[in-house]
């Protein structure tokens, strides 16, 4: 089974992290395990006031949390808190062995550390390994462990596709650096035996979801775009395409062009999970793309955020130092235009210049390169079967040929000119 998309994969575990608030009190993390609203934490995160515990989510704002004690080996430092949340993202837990870790110890550690400090508001994440098993039911965990506020947070391992970990203490600075202590999960099994089957549960879905990752695992960069339509934007939009797809190799997609999910806001989700860069046209405010600019702000908070307006001036404190560029007034050259101040926005062009990304290649330009008259929908197919230059210099025409159906005859001709077109 190939490997899902890493960044992908990242950020559906942050977007089912929570911030762990007591008594008004930034004190640790968490995260959801369930979709009926179950989180799992540190015990030692809730101190001895249990009463009253807010969890704030990437996406729903806060909502209220009560622990579960019948469920909660605290003894071993596990805590499960109970919402009325229905959360969109959730992780599937499993006990690890010795022997799993001999053969692959890589994980990753989500989470909320130094968030007590304003300027911290978002997850981080962090690689490491499982460096020594521990007989006390917790495993060492190295370059991995950040900081006070990561207690409670996840540890994922790659090997397995399931939190195995949570972690539960930091080694002082003069023991070892960027490491720590994670709690395994057996006892949480054996405390609350019915956890099996709600694992088993969100384990099929996340399944189902890894399976997606692997199909948005693009080599390009993709450019998610929000503009609300009116015929006065059309030129805008055209010439947006023409920067990103045609001359910088990107692909740019809206909320309508992908159906990810059923609902509005699944939808929405799925589309930042892929983002490499997020535009919005920002001038007049509109509801809709307020919305997926927070939404965006707090699930892309590593993803370069582009806001495109008449009048820069006048956005909000909020929006300020985000990449802004400034468009209309009187020229007739929007595709220079916007070029030109794109071309200033250095986290873009970060993007743009990251070793090994592909170039995107649209049916416009396959149309362009081709120039022969073939079915609609078989644009398409080679579009998604080739979806970069880099693609079709190992395509085979044997593979053309397939996705051309009754045109196969012309695969030959196809391949060549796409070839000889290309830069």
């Amino acid at each position: 089974m190939p490997e899902p998309h890493f960044k992908g994969l990242e950020q559906y575990i942050r977007n089912a992290t929570i911030k762990l608030y007591v008594n008004g009190l930034f004190t640790g993390t968490g995260f959801f395990i369930s979709a009926d609203g179950h989180v799992l934490t540190a015990y030692h995160c809730l101190g001895q006031q249990t009463e009253h515990i807010k969890l704030v989510t990437p996406f729903d704002g806060s909502v209220t949390a009560q622990l579960q004690t019948d469920k909660s080996p605290t003894e071993y430092d596990l805590a499960i808190l109970k919402t009325s949340h229905q959360p969109s993202h959730y992780l599937p837990l499993a006990r690890i062995t010795r022997e799993q870790l001999d053969k692959d110890n890589e994980v990753i550690a989500i989470g909320y550390p130094a968030s007590h400090l304003p300027v911290n508001r978002e997850a981080g994440s962090y690689k490491g390994y499982i460096s020594r098993w521990r007989d006390d039911d917790r495993v060492e965990l190295s370059d991995a462990v950040k900081g006070r506020g990561h207690s409670g947070g996840s540890v994922y391992h790659y090997a397995s596709r399931r939190v195995v970990g949570v972690v539960t203490e930091r080694y002082k600075e003069g023991v070892m650096v960027d490491s720590g202590l994670a709690t395994r999960l057996d006892r949480l099994f054996e405390k609350w035996p019915e956890l099996v089957d709600l694992n088993r549960e969100t384990a099929q879905l996340w399944e189902q979801r890894l399976q997606a990752l692997q199909r948005t695992d693009c080599k390009h960069p993709i450019v998610f775009a929000m503009l609300p339509p009116s015929e006065e934007r059309a030129e805008l939009w055209v010439a947006l395409r023409q920067v990103f797809e045609e001359q910088w190799g990107c692909q740019v997609l809206t909320i309508q062009d992908r159906q990810y999910h059923d609902s509005t806001l699944g939808n929405l989700r799925a589309h930042l999970e892929q983002a490499a860069v997020f535009v919005a046209e920002v001038s007049e405010a509109n509801p809709e793309v307020m919305f997926m600019l927070g939404a965006a702000q707090f699930a892309l908070s590593q993803v370069p955020m582009v806001l495109l307006s008449r009048n820069p001036e006048r956005l909000p404190p909020s929006l300020q130092g985000r990449g802004v560029v400034r468009y209309g007034g009187e020229t007739t050259d929007w595709v220079t235009t916007l070029e030109t101040q794109l071309s200033r926005i250095a986290p873009l062009q970060q993007v743009l210049t990251a070793p090994g990304r592909e170039h995107f290649c649209s049916v416009t330009q396959l149309q362009g390169l081709v120039r022969l008259r073939l079915q609609e929908n078989t644009w398409q197919r080679l579009q998604e079967c080739y979806p970069t230059q880099e693609a079709w210099r190992l395509a085979h025409e044997t593979r053309v040929a397939a996705v051309l159906g009754d045109q196969a005859d012309l695969a030959g001709v196809v391949l060549k000119r796409v070839r000889e077109g290309m830069p």
